[in-house]
């Protein structure tokens, strides 16, 4: 196994040599210039960070956790992405109900609508089918923080449950943020919605006939709505 500090450095020394300097500005535009780049786009990205793992095996189960949290703090947001990557690779391997602790930091840690939706429906919802347990103290924890990402996980965490939905839980959590006035809340309450549709498309045809939310919402959830 790879010592989590020659891992870390490895992807950041794979990173930038990889880097494209033509595409920083660009990524960096897109996301808002909320974050540096190195210039490595998601393919390109997603090689280095197999070929990396192939090469030298996941890091120990006593510490990824610390090397996860690390990267998520790099200056340059590829390293965010690889440490998404790296956690959906070992929570099969190593998990535990305490986990929940290390991902409430991940989207708690340069937070913004890219990496929370790739938490939140891959990590989150892995730890909460794993502890079905804990899904009533998370989600309320998660909604009482006034924290916008962590309502929006609330909200996106189900969205690849299809059959297995908890729906009263979604509608329950779409009404309790359907005043929100945060764009991405209202936008996470109709994507959650429209996800759901694809398994019980009257339900939420219904509810969203029944309950007031936002055009942006509304608009969201009924987007494949058939004619």
């Amino acid at each position: 196994m790879m010592n989590n500090n020659t891992l870390q450095q490895s992807l950041a020394t794979a990173l930038q040599q990889a880097a494209v300097t033509t595409d920083i500005i660009p990524m960096q535009n897109y996301m808002k210039n909320k974050f540096a780049f190195f210039g490595v786009r998601s393919t390109n990205r997603r090689t280095i960070f197999k070929t990396i793992l192939k090469t030298n095996g996941l890091p120990n189960e006593a510490t990824y956790q610390a090397v996860v949290l690390s990267m998520m703090q790099h200056e340059k947001r590829e390293m965010h992405y690889c440490a998404i990557d790296l956690v959906i690779q070992c929570q099969k391997k190593y998990s535990a109900s305490n986990d929940i602790d290390y991902i409430t930091t991940m989207i708690t840690t340069n937070s913004w609508w890219d990496s929370v939706d790739g938490i939140a429906p891959n990590i989150l919802a892995y730890y909460l089918k794993q502890f079905p347990n804990k899904i009533d103290v998370v989600i309320d924890n998660y909604m009482k923080s006034n924290n916008i990402w962590l309502q929006r996980s609330c909200l996106l965490f189900q969205l690849k449950y299809k059959q297995h939905t908890n729906e009263q839980l979604l509608f329950d959590l779409c009404k309790q943020l359907s005043t929100s006035n945060e764009f991405f809340i209202q936008k996470a309450i109709g994507w959650s919605l429209r996800e759901y549709a694809k398994t019980n498309q009257q339900k939420v045809y219904q509810f969203v006939a029944a309950t007031p939310m936002s055009n942006l919402s509304r608009r969201e959830a009924l987007k494949h709505q058939s004619v």
